[in-house]
């Protein structure tokens, strides 16, 4: 179904904070404290039935390149009606990785790169990545603060919160720099409580979680796919024990991306209708120049792979939408803009096409995207940052938004005539017909799988049959789109 954006008017207010209103028809929250550095937001809603909401806050010197300062972390709480109840500075509480306790305490599990000088097997080092595990109260004062096997070098993978107190960490332990020869490292799977308590750690020796994402699977099942150490993917599923019940692999993943390329961020999700797996990777291949890109595959329940495509991209945050009737997924990406940046927010099928985007017009022509939530009423918050990362300091520091009220419609009533469009025969030779008892079908997109249009077709007074033009054999996704401008996708197999 291909939907519209909505906008509509939020009024939240902070002490520190103020309003802006734009010709959108949105209100936007941007925090802007003197001559601070305040950046990358990143939102989680809360049981009492808000927000709390986390920034990067560094002194801002003028006139310097690049800017300089000493960061730290600014949290903002707050309640149903928009109020903030609490602010609170914090050396350690990261805005990635936050999670909530069911006695409103709040934890953080995070990487942090250091320079500190540390010594790690008898060998002193520099530099190297760290795991930190800190936790405040409800009201933001600071409880503890610690780091997970301390010594030596250890990256964050993923995390998960599995129920109320309890969560899932992948990570990978070093006993040296990740670039150096040494004892190999070891792939970590375990569940820690509110207090940082580690508890079912599972090793694997060798298997490194760098890049790696939890989801949930059926009856409780985690799911953790990664990149293993021949570039494919594997996805191990675990009991909620985290006993090992399956590990999979996708042979020859490196053949699905062009030469010279890098993952930089796995997610996956378990479609709840289908049962099928959807995995976003965002990755960079510096065959030529450096261009970024967003790979969306479709597993099924057996990891056997679907759907594949592929799309020009930018860096990009994402969080998955589960619609009652479908499973579509939303990402905010940051995109050029002629030398600038704007956020735009994407709309992709269970199958991984892309079916709309918009580009927002929120704040600045220097925006970047840092986080994407969907509130209560089921709409979507953007947080981001403009004047961002520029060495340019005329601009000024860096200053972050919270921009409310968008969404993709898709309800359920909507959904039902769209979900009665049948396309046969499928596999097909090239002509196809498409039947509906509730809608008329006025235009067709075919689409291969690296997302690009091979056949379009209008008709306002009804499309029942679609004759295929001379293309190669495959698969194909069909969007069709009725006369109220909703739209479902099909996938057909042409011989």
């Amino acid at each position: 179904m291909k939907p519209s954006i909505l906008h509509f008017f939020r009024q939240i207010t902070f002490s520190f904070l103020f309003i802006l209103s734009i010709a959108l028809c949105h209100a936007q929250v941007v925090y802007s404290v003197d001559d601070l550095n305040l950046s990358s937001p990143q939102i989680i809603k809360t049981n009492d039935g808000g927000y709390l909401i986390n920034t990067y806050r560094s002194n801002y010197t003028p006139n310097s390149t690049p800017i300089e300062g000493t960061s730290r972390y600014r949290l903002i709480k707050i309640n149903s009606v928009g109020d903030t109840t609490w602010t609170a500075l914090n050396d350690y509480f990261s805005p990635v990785g936050m999670l909530e306790n069911s006695d409103g305490s709040f934890a953080s599990i995070t990487g942090k790169y250091t320079s500190d000088f540390f010594i790690c097997d008898g060998t002193g080092f520099q530099w190297g990545d760290k795991i930190l595990f800190t936790k405040i109260d409800a009201a933001g004062n600071l409880l503890n603060e610690f780091e997970l096997n301390p010594g030596c070098v250890n990256v964050l993978g993923s995390v998960m919160k599995v129920d109320a107190d309890r969560y899932a960490v992948a990570c990978t332990y070093y006993n040296v720099l990740p670039s150096w020869v040494g004892l190999p490292p070891d792939g970590h799977l375990f569940f820690m409580d509110d207090n940082g308590n580690i508890t079912q750690d599972q090793i694997y020796t060798d298997v490194v979680f760098d890049k790696s994402d939890l989801f949930m699977g059926d009856q409780g099942d985690i799911h953790l796919i990664y990149e293993d150490s021949n570039g494919n993917l594997a996805l191990n599923t675990h009991d909620d024990m985290l006993n090992l019940i399956s590990s999979t692999t996708l042979p020859n993943t490196t053949a699905l991306f062009p030469p010279s390329s890098e993952i930089q961020k796995i997610e996956g999700h378990k479609q709840p209708l289908s049962g099928n797996i959807s995995v976003a990777i965002s990755y960079y291949s510096f065959l030529n120049n450096i261009t970024y890109h967003l790979k969306t595959l479709t597993f099924d329940a057996n990891f056997n792979l679907i759907d594949n495509y592929d799309y020009a991209w930018s860096r990009y945050n994402s969080e998955r939408l589960n619609y009652e009737m479908s499973d579509y997924f939303v990402v905010a990406s940051t995109v050029d803009n002629n030398g600038n940046s704007d956020i735009q927010l994407n709309l992709f099928d269970p199958n991984g096409l892309k079916t709309d985007s918009t580009t927002l017009d929120i704040i600045s022509d220097r925006e970047r995207a840092s986080a994407l939530i969907f509130d209560y009423n089921g709409e979507i918050l953007i947080g981001g940052s403009f004047n961002c990362c520029n060495l340019d300091v005329s601009f000024g520091p860096a200053q972050s938004f919270i921009s409310f009220g968008y969404n993709f419609i898709t309800d359920v009533e909507d959904q039902t005539s769209v979900n009665d469009i049948q396309v046969f025969p499928n596999p097909t030779t090239g002509n196809l017909q498409v039947q509906s008892s509730l809608t008329k079908i006025v235009s067709v997109d075919i689409y291969d799988l690296t997302g690009r249009i091979v056949h379009s077709a209008i008709d306002k007074n009804g499309i029942n049959r679609i004759a295929i033009p001379d293309i190669p054999s495959g698969v194909y996704a069909v969007l069709l789109k009725d006369g109220n401008n909703k739209s479902i996708s099909k996938r057909i197999v042409l011989k």
